[in-house]
């Protein structure tokens, strides 16, 4: 959308934050058919949901007195959260397709300790012994994209981790030193959809949620990367590239401070209001940065 172009990211021209729109069919009949039976479809979801949602609060409650105890509240935590996840994963119908990142048309064969050594390597002889290959152990920090609720239901369910958000503990800038990072799997998630997408940008949660249950499947595509191909020293920029890589695409330059100034634009043209786009955000649009190039020359 034209208005909302300042958010677009100047190399690519994608615009992530933009939700893509809710395919309906064009026949009245059909359409207002799809509404009618989806719309009885989500209710039903959300009678059975409301029990299952209010049994995770409960059993969360739970976690964070047991997770205290050794091994027990480990074992407690992986039981509940595989069986009272799954049933949440299967009533909304979420189809999972596991599949492993192609290390060779990434042309990863290995990796040492430096990431010099790693990008020394990309194009290794044929011939090259790979590594013994292992899945996410405990312990693992596990970089993965987020775009749908669905994804922290999938982690949840698969692995029961700790959701941690990069933050210094002081006024330094310092996240984490290299040294405390001993295994790096990379997860991406990618959602296989016709009518509507899983992914969330900005809008209501509950209006989405109730769309999302009115379609009968969705399907979570996961690709991973294991730890052994990915160098403990990449930099962010370095593990985003290689997360767009197995994707088969470009990571974009787009900030928190973006997302939060599109969502503030997104809800004020919503609720009909008129100020510029320039008075949320200090980026500029596209054909800004093609007159000032021209004015340059």
């Amino acid at each position: 959308m034209e208005k909302y172009s300042r958010w677009s990211d100047l190399t690519t021209g994608i615009n992530p934050f933009v939700p893509p729109p809710h395919q309906l069919p064009k026949n009245v009949v059909l359409r207002w058919t799809q509404l009618f039976l989806g719309g009885i479809l989500s209710l039903c979801r959300w009678i059975v949901l409301v029990p299952l949602l209010m049994l995770l609060v409960v059993v969360t409650s739970i976690h964070a007195v047991l997770d205290y105890v050794p091994i027990l509240g480990r074992i407690f935590h992986r039981w509940t959260d595989s069986i009272v996840l799954g049933l949440i994963l299967i009533v909304t119908t979420v189809f999972i397709k596991d599949e492993a990142a192609n290390a060779k048309r990434l042309g990863l064969l290995y990796v040492t300790g430096s990431f010099h050594a790693f990008l020394m390597i990309l194009c290794s002889a044929p011939g090259t012994k790979p590594p013994t290959l292992s899945g996410i152990q405990a312990g693992d920090v596990i970089v993965t994209n987020h775009t749908s609720v669905f994804d922290v239901l999938y982690l949840g369910f698969r692995y029961s981790p700790t959701f941690v958000f990069p933050c210094a503990s002081d006024a330094s800038k310092v996240l984490v030193h290299a040294w405390l990072i001993k295994r790096l799997p990379l997860l991406w998630r990618q959602y296989e959809y016709k009518a509507i997408a899983p992914t969330h940008t900005c809008g209501s949660a509950v209006w989405h949620l109730c769309r999302l249950f009115s379609h009968v499947y969705h399907t979570i595509k996961v690709t991973t990367l294991p730890s052994e191909l990915v160098a403990k020293d990449s930099t962010p920029q370095q593990l985003q590239a290689l997360l767009a890589s197995m994707l088969r695409t470009k990571g974009v330059e787009l900030s928190c401070d973006d997302f939060i100034s599109f969502n503030a634009y997104w809800a004020h043209v919503n609720r009909g209001g008129r100020q510029p786009a320039s008075d949320f955000t200090s980026r500029k649009a596209p054909h800004e940065h093609a007159q000032w190039t021209r004015s340059d020359k």
